[in-house]
């Protein structure tokens, strides 16, 4: 060896560096997580409230076509028939068939839902076509899904009842939602009787068929034998009007002469938020909270 030259000798890690670096990693993004989950909740919650005003957009040009907006009462379902008592369409349902069609075609003014005389069944949208309108908006920005995706093993849609589509959330997509719809009776004047609660009373009251929970039990309007309570009503009160319907004169009776809802002459849309649960402080709508 030359002299004035050192030997290069190669250090490597220890195992005790190894382990520093690797726990201080794990620190970071034990740190790190938390903060993107929650932008990532945070970037969900914007994607779901432009997708309620590009539903919104839609109903109004429903309105615009056809003098009134989509209506939301609830009926049988008519594209598929499940058990007896279950599986009707809701308000939700007939959102989506308005602004979409059942099948994504468009939606039919004239078109008659019955079922076959002799089978019981549906009669085939394809044989009984009448003139299409619409679709209002791109379903392909949109969540869209059955009621069995968002409450599986329940009570009011079971896997073997309605396949008709709905608007779904996308705040959580473990626990997608559907979007509820309710039509305002115009020439009502009481808050019990401009919207309807039973539009879509077999979402908001449905419950688990293993056990029997509640799916919703903030937006339970029902108890065990009475329409007595006010949940629906509070939450669609506007404050600048009346009596709070949380606090009734007569526990038994959920009209108010003087409250009056959000939105009372046009439409109510609930995205039941992050939570997953209707009725709570995050849920999305087409009307301020």
């Amino acid at each position: 060896m030359k002299k004035g030259m050192m030997k290069n000798v190669r250090r490597g890690f220890t195992l005790i560096e190894l382990l520093t670096v690797i726990a201080i990693i794990s620190l970071l993004l034990a740190l790190a997580l938390p903060a993107l989950n929650e932008a990532r909740f945070h970037a969900r919650k914007i994607g779901d409230k432009a997708s309620l005003s590009s539903i919104a957009t839609a109903v109004e040009t429903f309105n615009n076509e056809f003098g009134f907006y989509p209506d939301s009462t609830f009926r049988p379902a008519i594209e598929e028939v499940g058990a007896a008592g279950v599986g009707t369409d809701q308000g939700a349902h007939r959102l989506f068939e308005a602004l979409a069609g059942l099948d994504h075609l468009g939606y039919q003014k004239d078109h008659h839902y019955e079922t076959d005389a002799a089978t019981g069944e549906p009669v085939d949208l394809a044989s009984n076509l009448t003139e299409r309108y619409g679709p209002y908006l791109k379903l392909e920005s949109l969540n869209i899904g059955t009621m069995q995706d968002a409450h599986p093993d329940s009570t009011n849609f079971p896997a073997a009842g309605n396949s008709n589509e709905v608007f779904l959330n996308t705040v959580d997509p473990s626990t997608p939602r559907a979007i509820l719809y309710y039509r305002a009776h115009e020439s009502q004047h009481k808050i019990g009787t401009i919207y309807h609660y039973e539009d879509n009373s077999n979402i908001t009251q449905d419950t688990l068929a293993s056990n029997s929970d509640p799916i919703h039990p903030k937006f339970d309007e029902y108890d065990a034998t009475n329409f007595n309570d006010e949940e629906f009503e509070q939450f669609i009160w506007n404050p600048k009007t009346g009596t709070n319907p949380s606090s009734p004169t007569d526990p038994t009776d959920n009209i108010y002469s003087n409250a009056r809802p959000y939105n009372k002459g046009s439409f109510l849309l609930i995205n039941a938020g992050r939570d997953g649960e209707y009725g709570t402080q995050d849920d999305i709508t087409n009307y301020l909270k």
